[in-house]
């Protein structure tokens, strides 16, 4: 079962997933008999494929990631030499966006946060092709019903450079 799915991109680079997962038993199969494995020809989504919506508005975002989490309990052995399940003991999604601060994006500081103002509704879109490219296209969506981004810090002003709000949160 996969227990952690992380997935991650920043300005630059290509969508990256990693996964934690957890088995029951151990089972050694014979010499050669390893699964195949088919490779796809599609290439791997870019980052500057993806547009953020957060509550109807498109927003630059200079990193993204999003986890999911199912709180596998593994040390479940009950009366066992081996685990006997898998139980999820929760579901948290948490997300995070790094986004250039600026009059537009000051409004999502503690969105649902300890203003008392309700979550944002929001999605990342990835698109390979499609919409103007020619053919039907691969697309990648994460949708998030009631995104909360409470206060955590102010951001940080590095010298002269750029100042980026970084939206830590929970759908």
């Amino acid at each position: 079962k996969v227990n952690r799915s992380t997935w991650r991109a920043s300005s630059g680079g290509i969508l990256d997933l990693n996964m934690e997962m957890e088995g029951l038993v151990e089972k050694v199969s014979a010499a050669g008999s390893f699964p195949t494995l088919t490779i796809s020809g599609t290439p791997p989504f870019i980052y500057s494929d993806g547009v953020l919506t957060l509550g109807g508005t498109a927003y630059q975002v200079q990193e993204f990631s999003c986890t999911v989490d199912w709180r596998l309990k593994a040390d479940r052995f009950v009366n066992s030499s081996t685990r006997t399940d898998l139980p999820s003991l929760d579901l948290v999604v948490s997300v995070e966006f790094t986004v250039p601060y600026t009059s537009d994006t000051i409004g999502l500081y503690d969105a649902g946060g300890s203003s008392g103002i309700s979550g944002i509704a929001g999605n990342i879109n990835f698109t390979y092709l499609g919409a103007g490219g020619g053919a039907a296209g691969v697309n990648l969506k994460f949708d998030f019903a009631n995104l909360i981004f409470p206060a955590e810090q102010n951001p940080v002003v590095p010298n002269r450079d750029e100042i980026f709000l970084r939206l830590r949160g929970e759908a």
